[in-house]
């Protein structure tokens, strides 16, 4: 039998709570992409079982993050339902940590409630499925973890993602708030236009706006990350592979850079590609050469003149309606206005566009 120091780990969830450190990729997306299931109508227990096997590990490496329960004849268990409830759950309201769930005592629900440690049979709703799959990978990653920095990194991507804004707080959604689609087009337009804050409002949109309206995991890089270990700003993944990259820009594009983004996605072996110009100084480009190129290599190449043709060409192509999704499309690209570190004068420009 094995117990958590829960002096220890409450220390360690405040320490990484406040890191300004970055967090690695791949714990990111793992995430982003169970909390996208999660928003999307599946178990809410899934987010704080994470969080729970993330603060675990990185306390003690030598526990098994599958195990519900201590004493169990099993090599590293402990008991996830107490540290849950007496460390995580207990703390995240301080922290402002949104655990997807407000009960005391997350774990002592569905799937997990009077089982002794996570296995595939458990009794998952067949809506659940594809998250309960998430979540059971990311515990095999977990487990495979022997190393503290690498455990607090992860750990510091669950807090970082799972926190919430002051805005997010202080502003409620207007769920009734349906506009026209050449409303929705006009606010993102001019949102972007009033201030670019370096390509930051820009991402956020063009990627609140696939994320609603694909069905893919959408993921983000940093305005001028030096690491580039994507191709394009936005990218798409289904079934653990990136299908979609996006290029954004704020600024004009020439028909040089469209080449040049092309060679970069084939690099990553993406069999799609656009490239987005939100600048009103656009100029007309010929395309047909850099259409043919990257044809030749066996991408799809599409480019988008400006926010109307890009929201336009998404819904046509997408199974989602717009008049359903309208008042979750305000909501997402707030959500990535505060992943992309828009400014306070940003964030309260978008919010008087969508909330009340």
């Amino acid at each position: 039998m094995m117990k958590v120091d829960k002096s220890e780990a409450k220390k360690i969830l405040f320490e990484e709570a406040s890191s300004s450190e970055g967090y690695p990729r791949e714990w990111g997306d793992i995430v982003s992409r169970l909390s996208k299931v999660v928003a999307d109508g599946q178990s809410k227990t899934f987010l704080p079982m994470l969080g729970t096997a993330l603060l675990a590990k990185a306390t003690n490496l030598d526990l098994d993050v599958f195990t519900l329960k201590s004493g169990l004849n099993r090599k590293g268990a402990y008991s996830a339902r107490t540290l849950c409830k007496e460390v995580l759950a207990a703390n995240a309201p301080r922290l402002q940590i949104d655990l997807g769930t407000t009960g005391r005592e997350p774990l002592n629900n569905q799937p997990f409630f009077a089982e002794d440690f996570i296995h595939a049979d458990l009794p998952v709703a067949t809506k659940s499925k594809s998250g309960f799959e998430i979540l059971l990978n990311a515990l095999k990653l977990i487990n495979k973890v022997n190393d503290k920095k690498e455990a607090k990194g992860a750990l510091r991507a669950f807090l970082r993602l799972r926190k919430k804004s002051p805005k997010q707080r202080n502003y409620e959604f207007d769920l009734n708030n349906v506009k026209q689609l050449a409303e929705f087009i006009n606010d993102v337009t001019t949102f972007v236009a009033m201030n670019s804050e370096n390509g930051k409002r820009a991402q956020a949109c063009a990627a609140g706006i696939l994320e609603i309206f694909s069905s893919g995991n959408v993921i983000t890089s940093r305005i001028n990350d030096p690491d580039r270990k994507m191709a394009g700003d936005v990218n798409v993944i289904e079934n653990m592979l990136t299908t979609h990259a996006l290029e954004v820009r704020d600024k004009p594009v020439s028909e040089n850079d469209i080449f040049h983004f092309i060679d970069k996605v084939e690099k990553f072996n993406i069999s799609n590609a656009g490239v987005l110009s939100a600048s009103k100084d656009q100029k007309n480009i010929n395309l047909s050469e850099a259409y043919a190129y990257g044809m030749n290599k066996n991408i799809n190449t599409v480019f988008f003149w400006g926010w109307d043709e890009y929201i336009r060409s998404i819904l046509f192509l997408s199974k989602y309606n717009f008049v359903k999704s309208c008042p979750f499309l305000y909501s997402k690209i707030f959500e990535r206005c505060v992943e992309m570190e828009v400014s306070q004068s940003g964030l309260d420009e978008w919010a008087k566009t969508g909330f009340l």
